[in-house]
């Protein structure tokens, strides 16, 4: 057993009431909380725009985007030449797949057709069409509006020829300045995405 002299009771309580004032000023530690993003509701069936073709199939993907927002953390913009990367707000996985995962989801829905792959599709029969997709922007301001900026291409399997080569630009106003609202608001940017993107694979599902 250690005794202590006299002498060393100060040391000790200084250091005791050290750990207690650091304690104190640190608080609780901030939770962090995780976001994912989200595919149109049953409900928008009354919205398909046709049955795809049955037997025709439609890859989604590879899907590109900047490496600024392929991270766990969100990132929101905060002025015109400033971000902000949250360390308690963070995507459930790989931002990337989550947009491939819900566009997929979406054009299941819109075209009525259980023969549409994200990428990759190994083991899977190869898709018909292939949609590839770039966002340069995948971004937005908390309480104010996110934009989705993408350059995608439409191609032929049997041929390996891009039949169209398009851009979208879109913008979806944010409700408040909550992240729940703002991935809210990033959802319906894919949802209207989708839209834009069935109603051209129909255009072309024959040719």
């Amino acid at each position: 057993m250690i005794r202590m002299t006299k002498n060393q009771w100060p040391y000790w309580i200084s250091i005791g009431m050290f750990i207690l004032l650091i304690s104190g000023c640190l608080g609780p530690s901030t939770p962090v909380r995780f976001y994912t993003l989200a595919p149109m509701a049953d409900r928008t069936l009354q919205n398909a725009v046709s049955a795809f073709p049955e037997g025709r199939g439609v890859g989604i993907g590879p899907i590109e985007i900047p490496e600024l927002y392929n991270r766990p953390q969100i990132v929101t913009k905060t002025g015109k030449n400033q971000v902000d990367i949250s360390e308690y707000h963070r995507w459930a996985g790989l931002l990337r797949e989550e947009i491939a995962n819900v566009l997929t989801d979406n054009l299941s829905l819109l075209l009525q057709s259980d023969r549409i792959f994200p990428f990759p599709w190994d083991g899977l029969p190869e898709p018909d069409l292939k949609i590839f997709v770039k966002v340069t922007r995948f971004e937005g301001t908390l309480g104010e509006k996110a934009v989705l900026d993408a350059t995608w291409s439409m191609s032929r399997t049997h041929d390996r020829k891009d039949i169209l080569v398009r851009k979208t630009f879109l913008e979806e106003p944010v409700a408040d300045e909550t992240y729940l609202s703002y991935v809210a608001a990033e959802s319906r940017l894919l949802a209207a995405f989708s839209r834009e993107l069935a109603s051209e694979i129909l255009k072309h599902r024959l040719e």
